[in-house]
């Protein structure tokens, strides 16, 4: 090969790298939250009440690394705490590869200690709306949806973990996971690893995890719940 072909095929290459990746699997949006919401009132005066909300949201790409931690304090009566974090990353196809790397690892916890009521909830929510131009998969590399509770007096607590995938050109589920507590608050566990066959279209993943504890009244609560998710996941076309 002499100096201008190698010289020119080196240029090209050079070139080719710099363009952005072609991709069949797109990102159309995505949204990222934790939340957390408390309401706690003393039980015995009826007057010394509190609450306390926050909320972190974000629509951006990349690494979603946040945490919330909120408490409703009534003083002597106890009170009701919510918490809520995430760690999750979403690639971008059109400039690393033609797939769509998903990465989400979420859990929410409710805490209430009163004699009084209690409203509390905690929320992580997990979204990526993403395109393929052909037919491809999702390929659940790794998935664990838990939920738990530990209730020493008072009422149930409530917590459910949600993996849900929607074809949103005709509003289908075209899968869905709900892992709950069942009536007397046993720990439930689901982990897998499967594949969803998609056709060309439009779709959603959803994640998301509710914590949730509620008393009224003078009612003595010791009640905490958990919900967590972890899943590692794939987006390819055939």
């Amino acid at each position: 090969m002499n100096r201008f072909v190698l010289v020119a095929t080196f240029a090209m290459a050079s070139f080719a790298q710099l363009l952005p990746v072609a991709a069949d699997v797109s990102v159309v949006s995505q949204r990222r939250i934790v939340q957390g919401d408390t309401f706690a009132i003393d039980g015995f005066f009826f007057e010394d009440g509190d609450a306390a909300s926050d909320r972190i949201a974000s629509s951006q790409p990349g690494l979603f690394d946040e945490s919330i931690d909120v408490t409703a304090d009534t003083g002597f009566a106890g009170n009701a705490r919510a918490k809520a974090e995430q760690l999750s990353s979403i690639s971008d196809p059109t400039t690393q590869g033609p797939e769509l790397f998903i990465s989400a690892e979420g859990s929410a916890e409710s805490l209430v200690y009163i004699q009084g009521s209690a409203d509390t909830r905690a929320d992580s929510f997990f979204r990526v709306d993403f395109s393929l131009e052909n037919a491809g998969e999702i390929a659940f590399e790794d998935v664990a949806l838990s939920v738990s509770s530990g209730v020493n007096q008072g009422s149930a607590s409530e917590a459910r973990v949600i993996l849900r995938v929607i074809d949103r050109d005709s509003g289908t589920r075209v899968y869905n996971k709900v892992v709950r507590l069942d009536d007397q608050g046993t720990a439930q566990t689901f982990a897998d690893r499967f594949i969803v066959d998609l056709d060309a279209g439009r779709y959603r993943l959803i994640l998301r995890a509710i914590a949730e504890d509620q008393t009224n009244g003078i009612e003595e609560l010791v009640a905490d719940a958990r919900a967590s998710f972890f899943v590692e996941a794939e987006v390819t076309e055939h």
